[in-house]
Parts: C-alpha cells; structure tokens; sequence
C-alpha cells in the first residue's frame, strides 16, 4: 500500500517595526493566498511603539494562523533569527511587512525546496518583478523574501524578485 504524501507546512515570519500602517494589508493578503489551514503566520514585533500589535491582535483573533511575538528591540536581522528558531514547519520563509512582496510572487518560491534546500529572491535579476532598488527612507535597501527548509546549511540563490529562474 502506497503511503499518501503529507503536505508541506510553511511558517511565514513577517518582521515588522512599526508598521502600524501596513501591517493589516499585508496580513490580508497573506491569509487569503494562503488558505492552508497548517499554515502559520509569525508575526515579529522588534520593540514597536505604534498599533502594530493592536492591528495584528485583530488578525489573530479571527484567525488562529496568525501569532503575534514581542521582542526588545533587537533589529529585523536579529528577529527574523529568532523566529527561525521558533519555527517547526517544514518550510520557513520571510516577507517585509509592507506586502512589498505579493504573496502570488513569494509562494512561487515554495516549490523551490522541491530542488533545492532554500530559495533568495533577487531584486538585481533582469527580470525582477519587484524594484531593485527599494528605499527604506533611511537610504537603506530592502532585502528580497527568502524561503528554507529548517536545518539547511545554505541557501542556493536560484529565484529573481519572487519568481523562479
């Protein structure tokens, strides 16, 4: 008797600071595109002091895929870490609070593990579908979405701005 595959898990670790503003679209979105019910949405708060948790609570409570997690401010590289290690799915991936990202574009990425252990979206490829270069308002750049599966080693850069090569 042929054992039936069991679906993929995804967790989706949304940093946010601040993001009061956003933050609702960006969950709406997410949620509808992803109508599995295994999967996660982890929101990452690095010590914000607007409505981000109040709007976020809002998801969660109608949505039980949504979790609100509260850090001291730790910086979005030191979150996002955090929630790596928070999560058990069989795929963990990161988008920008702000939907910069659509979630068509980011769940491209899902079938990359398929063939490798993790996916890096990149603004720089000619045929990017997102801007390559996105201000921050500080002058900084925006990093593009990644997608690995816990207990890789790497990631092999093979996606261009959401959609595969």
């Amino acid at each position: 008797m042929e054992e039936m595959a069991r679906p993929m898990r995804i967790d989706i670790v949304i940093p946010a600071f601040n993001e009061e503003a956003r933050i609702d679209r960006t969950l709406r979105a997410y949620r509808s595109s992803v109508p599995d019910p295994g999967a996660r949405f982890l929101v990452a708060l690095d010590s914000c002091t607007d409505r981000t948790a109040d709007v976020v609570r809002s998801h969660a409570e109608v949505d039980a895929r949504v979790e609100l997690h509260e850090f001291p401010k730790l910086g979005k590289g030191g979150v996002i870490m955090e929630m790596f290690r928070h999560c058990d799915a069989d795929m963990v991936g990161f988008v920008d609070a702000d939907c910069a990202t659509p979630p068509a574009e980011f769940l491209r990425l899902v079938d990359m593990p398929e063939q490798v252990d993790g996916a890096i979206a990149s603004r720089a490829h000619p045929a990017s579908v997102l801007p390559t270069h996105r201000s921050l308002g500080s002058g900084r750049l925006a990093p593009a979405p990644a997608l690995r599966r816990p207990g890789c080693t790497h990631l092999l850069q093979r996606a261009r701005g959401g959609a595969i090569s």
